[in-house]
């Protein structure tokens, strides 16, 4: 009903005004599995997109059950980098539909920006497919979706995508880095994402 449609919008709202005091949430929305969706925003859906079986937000949380975070792109509306978290809501082992908030990238950036590494050192963060979401390295800047961290040229990471496949990501790897700075990387992948974070060490500040 119309009553009921405004009050779970209203709902939405306060909870998306409640998670977003640094303005990094753009959206926060419920899809029912008839495709029909709920917007914190006032993002009405016309029909024209398949949510339900289209979206690897949706379709992946409701076959899993299990939190999903999807490789950040370009968000139609604002035009700016996005990633979606979501999660389906059962009941009585019956799917209701999926929770869903759209989380501006800026605030991968500014955690990865703000991390304690030492001096002419950095982190960056990459995707569970290696495409790089955070770098300070401006070539590897995007638009529409993260760009392969091989595919910029002269990248200097090949070591580094062999050592995470090969198991070994916590294993220190020298390279000759994009700004000609001999660095050491090791990695870790985080546990709900399945992302992986980098720290690239000045040598010199290794003692090595």
């Amino acid at each position: 009903s119309t009553k009921g449609y405004d009050e779970f919008h209203d709902y939405l709202k306060r909870s998306n005004d409640l998670l977003n005091k640094n303005g990094y949430v753009y959206d926060v929305y419920f899809t029912y599995p008839n495709n029909f969706m709920v917007c914190a925003s006032d993002f009405l859906a016309d029909g024209s997109v398949d949510f339900v079986n289209e979206r690897e937000w949706y379709t992946t949380s409701a076959l899993t059950g299990e939190l999903f975070f999807s490789t950040p792109y370009l968000d139609s509306d604002t035009k700016k980098p996005v990633f979606t978290i979501s999660k389906a809501v059962y009941k009585d082992g019956e799917l209701l539909g999926v929770l869903a908030a759209d989380i501006f990238v800026d605030v991968l950036v500014d955690m990865i920006n703000n991390a304690d590494v030492a001096d002419n050192s950095y982190a960056f963060l990459m995707d569970e497919n290696f495409n790089v979401i955070v770098h300070p390295n401006d070539d590897y800047y995007y638009e529409d979706k993260p760009i392969y961290i091989l595919d910029v040229p002269g990248a200097p990471y090949s070591d580094v995508v062999n050592a995470i496949k090969s198991g070994q990501c916590d294993n220190m790897v020298f390279v000759t880095d994009y700004d000609n700075v001999t660095r050491g990387i090791v990695s870790a992948q985080m546990t709900n994402t399945k992302w992986y974070v980098g720290i690239a060490t000045d040598r010199s500040q290794l003692g090595k």
